[in-house]
Order: structure tokens, then C-alpha cells, then sequence
């Protein structure tokens, strides 16, 4: 690279500082320095998005209403217009997250079954806490009391209760020969209940010490929940429908009607109504006792229902994988009740030219156009919304990849979205989109890399043995893809051949920069691997010792780093030599996402806890006027001098339109060769010099409407 600075600032003319001047400027800074300590902006949530999987809903004896979901625990009290966090026992926050079931015992203590742990709330669900050590056997499901308050808790084919010798453990009433135990139910003559995967209805009348089998007549022996009907029956959901017996289990017959062969999750009662939840097939009526059903569909969002509850107005509520959904005429219409509850899985996340940010998750995509203060879900003609990964291109049409093999495109923002009909049967886990505005595709499973034909608009399969997990753009042609158990691959022909150029396993995050350094992360420990030379050679950067493994990683104009781990982030400042924790206001929860703005603002997309967002570093951040200078120191003129054509070649951080002006000595504009818009890397454009008289020209640079301080001399003979 040839550069000319002296030259071009000697015609412009310098200012000469006295060197008095510098040494107390020296001196000033030093001091402010010392007072005022660089510190790092803090994450903080930002408003959503609303929604995520409720698996387990509650009307408290105050009429309140609280959801169990995959992050914790929320609760409303003003008819589902808001919902708030309750204050959840910190290991409930992390790793006990996912709340199964709800119970109440006849004192009116709540409980909550969660994954390892059991938690219970004396103020009406408002602050929870663990009560016994940490659950057995992986996760707790149901919990049911007798007569006299005993507390008993389903798990993994066992059913437990709290034991005190000293210390506090659970104890083993029994073992049944099942996978898991989703249901206990107790009778009013005292007999238990337990529906089991895998093995049916289960009966004990010596409080859980020994059980029979009550699952004749039962040929499906899936069971999730069973309990009694207001006429004395016993019903008990299934994967393959509602079932009912009259004798408590001694003969059991399938439930008719609509509801018939359904996925049902749960039943319960409420004013003289039955109403059946399910999987893809929302919530189903019956108001004659179950002998005839009505699907209620009108308005809900979402039709995998997981949960259900009365209020005591006669409101219903239904927990679904997308949030909290609220009919006031019996289930006759829905509408969508998840305002401030925010459990939202978020697993990729992007920002476009106009700063929008837009995050996919499994229920959908997400849009703000004020930085996270407010959301709004973008899924119209989006018919897959399980979300892998977003991407955007040079004109700001958006991609999106999906689970099962889809790939959609929006050319409005998001408002509607169309299936570009890849043909895979995978999930999509990385889209790639190179500085030629093509589309690059990768799936796992199936192992093919798909490129897109704008004009045919249509998939070109050019790899079908790359089982890809992550995709990225590097400089000149370079792509590069990162395959689980199979190392990191490279194409110089915009993805039509590829080449293994890195053995290692257990690759997921790849990011490249300008500089044409490549970085990998790990999946499953705390290792990125660096290559400074495109990919030809590799750096080791060790493993942090226990820190978890890496499912992110984003690189900011200045090179600054930051990587999202399954718990927490982390800051380089040197192309990952070395790191420090970057969790302030995150704690240790899940990034699955990480992205930066041109200003330096981050946002990350965690798993269960919605979006964050991290303002720009002041001391890091770079100016659009400082990056432009930037830019203009480093453009290369060659030849120079020249006589004929010169190569003018410059590298940008991120996409913007570049304008390049050629003038005199005197600041006049001879033309304008380049006016353009650019995507980020490495670009080269040729000037004809011939039509110049010879004599000194400078390069008059604007990129994105900022215009360089310092002029690159050209010199034609």
C-alpha cells in the first residue's frame, strides 16, 4: 500500500502547535484521566420481545394470575393487561428456570415444580424461594397434597416426598416402571392418582407406598394429566387424545367428537364447561360433560397450548409456546395478554441500515425501531416461525432461516415476508450474504450449502457434505463455513466449491474482519481459534478454564470483541489474546446472539431473557467523521505517480455509500469517478488518468455523507 500523507498535508498547509501547548495539554489529560476512570457501559434489558413458552398457569386465592414459563416466574393482577417478574430465589432465575406445574396446599402456600428444584411463595406468588436441596433425577413435574398437607412430587418415574433427619432430602415412596410422571392427582376418598409416559393411569390408596395399574381399556399410555369431572368421571389427557372412565380406572374408552385423536396436553373445569388443551390445535369446549366438543380458535395467536386457568371473573387464560393468550366470553375469542412478560428464546439478531433491530426466536420475528424500548412481531405470510438465523443484504431485503428447511425474504422491513422454497428438510442455521449480494445458505443434519439465483430465483445445491453451523464473509471472494465434527471450509468462487482448510470439532461461532482475520468458537468450551492470514494458519487461543462454551461472537469497527457464552459474555480488546468479563447488568444468562451497530451500541439475544442492549464505550466508540479520515488514511493509489490508470483501492468496516472526487491543487473537481454504495471489505476501482494534464491531483473522499479531513495526493506524469 502506498501512502502520501506528508505530501498532502504539507499542499493543504499545517498548523504548527508550541510545544509549551502540547506538554500541559499532556498534563491536563493525565490528570482527568486519573480522576475519571474509563468504565464499561452496563447491559440492560430492553422491552421484550413479549412472549415465550408458558408451560404452567395459576389463579391464586386473591384472584391473582402467575405464569410458569422457560425463564421464571410471572404474575398479573389486573386481568392480564401487564405481568412482572416475580422476585424469583436466584437459582430459580438460572438454573431452576423451567417451571413445570403449580400447586397450592389447604393453607394457601404456593408451589412451584421446576427443573432440579421445588420453590414455594407465602405472599400470593409476589418472592418465591427453594425449599429441600436440589431435586433428584433431573426435574421435578407434579406436585399434589392429601388430606392431612403432605406434599408429594413427581419426577422421573419416582414420586418423592420431603424428608428431615438432621437434613433435609427427598425421599422415594416409589418407583414406577415409567419414563416420566407428568400427573398426581388425589381423590376425595383419598386415593392418588399418577399418569405416566409411557405407562398409563397408576392407582395407590396407601398414599403412594404401593400402586396397581388402572389403564384398562387405555391403548394410548402417554398420560399428562388426569383429574375428576364435575359429573364424578375421571379424565386423562394423552398424545393421542381425551380419555374418560367411570370406575376409577377398571375400564377406560376414547373420548368422540372433534377432540378425537388430538395431542391433548390438559383438561380442566370451569363453570360448568369443559375445555381441553393441545398441541397444534389450540383449545377445544365442551359444555355437555365431554360428550360433544367445539374448537375455540377465533384470535388465538398460537395453537400449542401447553396450560390453562379460570380467573374468578370468568376470564380463561391459555399459556401457549408464544406467551399468555385471554378470552373474557368462555374461549369464543382470544386476544394476545404477554405485555411485560418477557421469556422470549432469542436465537439470532441483526440490525439493518436504518438501525432497526430485528430478532428471530421460535415463535416468530421481532422488530424495534427505537432500540429495544418497544417491539413488534413481524410474521405476516411467515408460515415457518421457528427462527435460526437473520441476514441482511446491500439493499436491506432481509432473510430469514428457519427450522425444517425454509429460507424467507422481506423487501418492506419485515411487514411480509415469502418463501424463496429452498429444498431441505433441515434447519437453516446460518445465512450468509457476500458483498456481490449473494445468498448463502447452510444446513445442518442434511449437510448442503445452498446458493441463490436472483434471477431464476432459485436454490443451486454446491455442497451436500458440509453439516454447517456457522457462516461467514471474509475479504476478496473468501466465504467461510464452520461444519460440527468437521472443522472450517472456505470457498474463493462465491460458494460454488469448498475446501477444508481447518480440522478441529465443535465449531459453531465464526466472525471475520477487514483485516482478513478469521475467529471460531468452540461450542463446548471456552476456545477461539484465530487466523490472521484468511484461513492459510492458525492461532490456539487456549481454553479459559471454566468458562462455558462460545455460541457467539461480534466484532466492532474498532476491532473491539465480544462473545456471547451459555453463561454470560466477554470483551477482547486484542483479537482475543485476552478477555474480561462483559456481564455487568447480564449476570451468567444464555447469549446465543450478539450484534453491533455502526455507532457501537450492542445487543444480544439470549435464551429465554429476550434482547439486551449495551450502549457504545465511549472510550472505544469511533466517530462517522473519524472513520471516515480513517478510511482515507488507508486507501492505497497504485501506481503513483502514474501515467495512464491507477488502482484506487480502499476497505470499509461496514456498508456505505462511497463517493470519490478527483481535484486540482487548488481544490477544484475534475470528476467524480466513484458514486456508489458499498458493502463491507476490500473494494478496487480504476481511474483513467490519461485525460489529466500531468501535475498533483488529491482524492476528495465522502463515505456516508461525512467528508475526510486529509486528501490522498495522486501524482500524474
Amino acid at each position: 500500500m502506498t501512502k502520501d500523507l506528508t505530501s498532502t498535508n504539507t499542499a493543504r498547509g499545517t498548523v504548527n502547535t508550541p510545544k509549551l501547548y502540547v506538554v500541559i495539554a499532556f498534563i491536563v489529560i493525565l490528570a482527568v484521566s486519573h480522576q475519571l476512570p474509563a468504565q464499561q457501559p452496563s447491559w440492560q434489558q430492553t422491552n421484550g420481545p413479549f412472549g415465550g413458552r408458558v408451560n404452567a398457569l395459576m389463579t391464586t386465592r386473591t384472584g391473582a394470575v402467575i405464569a410458569g414459563t422457560v425463564k421464571g416466574i410471572f404474575r398479573t393482577t389486573d386481568e392480564g393487561m401487564t405481568w412482572r417478574r416475580s422476585y424469583n430465589d436466584s437459582l430459580l432465575e438460572t438454573k431452576y428456570s423451567n417451571v413445570e406445574s403449580f400447586a397450592a396446599d389447604s393453607m394457601g402456600t404456593l408451589y412451584a415444580a421446576a427443573t432440579f428444584g421445588i420453590f414455594s411463595s407465602n405472599d400470593d406468588g409476589i418472592h418465591w424461594k427453594q425449599i429441600g436441596p436440589e431435586f433428584p433425577y433431573v426435574e421435578a413435574v407434579a406436585i399434589a397434597f392429601d388430606n392431612t398437607n403432605t406434599m408429594y412430587v413427581s419426577g422421573r418415574g419416582r414420586i418423592f416426598q420431603l424428608a428431615d433427619s438432621g437434613i433435609q432430602y427427598w425421599r422415594v415412596i416409589t418407583t414406577l416402571p415409567t419414563a416420566m410422571i407428568y400427573a398426581l392427582t388425589f381423590d376425595t376418598d383419598g386415593a392418588l392418582f399418577a399418569g405416566a409416559w409411557t405407562g398409563g393411569v397408576f392407582r395407590s390408596t396407601d398414599h403412594g407406598l404401593t400402586w396397581s395399574s388402572s389403564s384398562n381399556g387405555l391403548s394410548c399410555l402417554n398420560v399428562r394429566c388426569v383429574i375428576r369431572s364435575e359429573h364424578g368421571d375421571l379424565l386423562a389427557t394423552t398424545s393421542c387424545g381425551l380419555w374418560r372412565t367411570s370406575d376409577d380406572g377398571a375400564n377406560w374408552r376414547m373420548v368422540k367428537g372433534a377432540i378425537e385423536g388430538r395431542d391433548v396436553y390438559r383438561v380442566a373445569v370451569d363453570r360448568g364447561m369443559l375445555y381441553a388443551t393441545t398441541y397444534g390445535f389450540g383449545i377445544f369446549r365442551s359444555s355437555d360433560d365431554g360428550t360433544s366438543w367445539q374448537q375455540m380458535y377465533v384470535g388465538i395467536e398460537n395453537q400449542d397450548v401447553w396450560a390453562f386457568t379460570a380467573a374468578a371473573n370468568g376470564d380463561i387464560y391459555c399459556g401457549t409456546s408464544h406467551g399468555v393468550e385471554r378470552s373474557t366470553d368462555q374461549g369464543e375469542h382470544w386476544q394476545v395478554s404477554d405485555n411485560g412478560l418477557i421469556a422470549t428464546d432469542v436465537q439470532t439478531v441483526i440490525v439493518n441500515r436504518k438501525g432497526y433491530v430485528y430478532a428471530g426466536t421460535e415463535t416468530g420475528i421481532f422488530r424495534s425501531t427505537d432500540r429495544g424500548n418497544s417491539w413488534q412481531g413481524i410474521n405476516y405470510l411467515l408460515t415457518n416461525r421457528h427462527i435460526r438465523c437473520l441476514a441482511v443484504d446491500s439493499t436491506d431485503d432481509l432473510w430469514a432461516g428457519t427450522a425444517y428447511g425454509a429460507v424467507f425474504r422481506s423487501t418492506d422491513d419485515g411487514e411480509s415476508w415469502q418463501d424463496t422454497h429452498l429444498d431441505a428438510s433441515t434447519w437453516v442455521e446460518a445465512i450468509a450474504i457476500d458483498r456481490n449480494n449473494t445468498v448463502i445458505a447452510g444446513t445442518s443434519e442434511g449437510g448442503r450449502i445452498n446458493r441463490y439465483n436472483r434471477d431464476s430465483a432459485t436454490w443451486t445445491v454446491t455442497s451436500d457434505r458440509i453439516f454447517v453451523m456457522g457462516l461467514g464473509i471474509g475479504r476478496g471472494n473468501y466465504l467461510y463455513a464452520t461444519a460440527w465434527n468437521d472443522g472450517v471450509y472456505r470457498s474463493s468462487n462465491y460458494g460454488a466449491t469448498w475446501y477444508r482448510i481447518y480440522d478441529a470439532p465443535h465449531f459453531k461461532a465464526i466472525r471475520t474482519n477487514s483485516k482478513g482475520q478469521v475467529f471460531i468458537g468452540y461450542y463446548d468450551c471456552f476456545c477461539l481459534d484465530r487466523s490472521d492470514d484468511d484461513g492459510r494458519t492458525w492461532n490456539d487461543n487456549g481454553d479459559r478454564q471454566g468458562v462455558p462454551g462460545i455460541r457467539s461472537i461480534a466484532i466492532d469497527q474498532r476491532y473491539n470483541m465480544i462473545v456471547g457464552t451459555a453463561a454470560g459474555a466477554y470483551r477482547s480488546t486484542n483479537s482475543g489474546d485476552n478477555w474480561e468479563s462483559d456481564s455487568v447488568g447480564l449476570g451468567n444468562k444464555g447469549i446465543n446472539a450478539v450484534e453491533f451497530t455502526g455507532d457501537g451500541t450492542a445487543y444480544a439475544g439470549t435464551g429465554g431473557w429476550g434482547v439486551y442492549r449495551k450502549n457504545a464505550d465511549p472510550s472505544s466508540s469511533i466517530s462517522a467523521e473519524q472513520k471516515t479520515n480513517e478510511l482515507a488514511s488507508s486507501v492505497s493509489i497504485t501506481p503513483n505517480p502514474c501515467t495512464s490508470v491507477a488502482s484506487v483501492s480502499c476497505t470499509l468496516d461496514q456498508p456505505s455509500k462511497v463517493t470519490v472526487t478527483v481535484t486540482n491543487s487548488v481544490g477544484m473537481a475534475i470528476m467524480t469517478p466513484v458514486a456508489e454504495n458499498c458493502d463491507i471489505g476490500e473494494h478496487r476501482w480504476n481511474l483513467d488518468t490519461s485525460v489529466l494534464p500531468a501535475g498533483p491531483y488529491f482524492l476528495r473522499i465522502v463515505v456516508g455523507g461525512h467528508h475526510s479531513s486529509s486528501e490522498p495526493l495522486l501524482v500524474v506524469h
